[in-house]
């Protein structure tokens, strides 16, 4: 059955990618007695003629020459695993409304098909750290993800019910970006048994519910319930200050506290002032979020999100896809350059390699700059640059808050390109 729909004419492909989800004007699939069309399977042999074991449940590709189909869909709807093992094909889908329509499989009803159940663990909520939210308070939160999604995908913030069930779950907010800012509604039934979880649309995959237990409580949050968080140092190397400001609107309420998290590896770690430096052991993007809890106990919470400094080290691994240039013009590729001694050049990557006597001009595009000694870089007064850069190189026309020094830059080459400067 799949080598006669995957061996149909090119003329066929354009005809099934115009199928639409939803369009139940077409009659059912077409079947035979022995067929389980839309049952969980792991072979043909399960499925029965004309249908076939695709993506884990017996359906057929959307073709006209084998029966029409009720529901066209495209794979990445049925999940990531599924958008791999299918990667071009439509398939036949049933509609439904109710669990109770699909048998073996789920409903999904913000598609209106049964579909085998999401793949799960792909992305997941960061740690909310607090055990209790009352009605009216603000929650920020990012997510951890390996996921790649399409440009069109949204991601989905759900809550439970009160006893950490997802059957009927309350959409907290829908967004394009991974993270979320959203007020607890003030409709929640009191409970101590909530969990939170992320979904996305394309890919259909939904995360698995938090670990930590979250509590609603009766109590009601304050109703300005402004809460900012200010980084005043976009880049640093390890042990050097990062500067934190934050503030909370409930000052003109009533009396509130403060508490800050930077993460295991900060010092401090913690902090109740508004203005804080913060130093950090290690390299890497860091987060931090800010607690303000108001006078009757409730909480609310912000995490630092596109207010995040990055940390980076004096030695820094050459990515193997690097570019090596020995000369000028350098590709004009967005991709990391490693420029050889002796080059002059306009130089445009998302990350620069200066070996010792080159001499490089910024290009258009966002950078950052490793400068061994003896380097020269122009940053062409760049807003969004980062340099860091030996004792003995020089950067010209870069604000001084982007520029790092260190004693030394040194490359690691352990995983770096084939090529190499001499």
């Amino acid at each position: 059955m799949k080598q006669h729909l995957f061996a149909l004419p090119l003329a066929w492909f354009a005809l099934t990618s115009s199928a639409c989800i939803g369009d139940s004007s077409p009659p059912d699939p077409i079947v035979n007695s022995e067929s389980h069309f839309l049952t969980m399977c792991s072979s043909d042999a399960e499925c029965g003629a004309p249908s076939a074991c695709l993506c884990g449940f017996c359906t057929q590709l959307c073709d006209p020459l084998d029966g029409p189909c009720a529901h066209c869909v495209a794979p990445s709807y049925i999940g990531s695993a599924c958008a791999e093992e299918v990667p071009q094909f439509d398939l036949c889908a049933e509609g439904c409304t109710t669990n109770a329509d699909c048998g073996a499989l789920l409903c999904d009803q913000r598609l209106g098909i049964c579909k085998p159940g999401p793949d799960e663990g792909e992305i997941e909520l960061q740690t909310l750290g607090l055990a209790t939210l009352c009605r009216g308070s603000r929650l920020s939160v990012g997510t951890d993800s390996k996921l790649e999604v399409a440009a069109d995908n949204i991601y989905i913030l759900q809550l439970s019910d009160k006893d950490g069930d997802f059957s009927a779950p309350r959409v907290l907010q829908r967004t394009a970006r991974p993270e979320f800012d959203v007020v607890i509604p003030e409709d929640l039934p009191v409970g101590s048994g909530y969990r939170m979880r992320v979904v996305t649309t394309n890919p259909y995959v939904e995360g698995p519910a938090t670990a930590e237990v979250i509590g609603i409580d009766e109590r009601v949050y304050p109703r300005n319930r402004q809460l900012s968080i200010v980084r005043t140092t976009v880049a640093a190397l390890p042990n050097t200050p990062v500067r934190w400001v934050g503030y909370s609107g409930l000052e003109d309420v009533e009396a509130y506290t403060l508490e800050w998290r930077f993460g295991a590896d900060a010092t401090p770690s913690t902090s109740d002032k508004t203005y804080v430096s913060v130093s950090y052991a290690t390299a890497g993007r860091k987060e931090a979020s800010l607690i303000a809890t108001s006078a009757n106990g409730c909480q609310s919470v912000r995490m630092a999100r596109g207010a995040s400094p990055q940390i980076y080290d004096c030695t820094v691994s050459l990515p193997s896809e690097t570019e090596v240039v020995h000369s000028s013009p350098a590709p004009d590729t967005i991709g990391p350059k490693w420029i050889c001694s002796g080059t002059r050049t306009v130089a445009v990557g998302s990350q620069l390699f200066l070996e010792p006597d080159t001499d490089v001009t910024k290009s258009s595009l966002e950078s950052v700059v490793w400068m061994k000694p003896g380097a020269t870089y122009d940053g062409q007064n760049a807003m969004d640059d980062v340099v860091i850069k030996s004792e003995g190189s020089i950067v010209y026309n870069m604000a001084p808050e982007r520029v790092l020094e260190c004693p030394v830059v040194v490359f690691d080459l352990s995983n770096g390109p084939a090529d190499a400067c001499e």
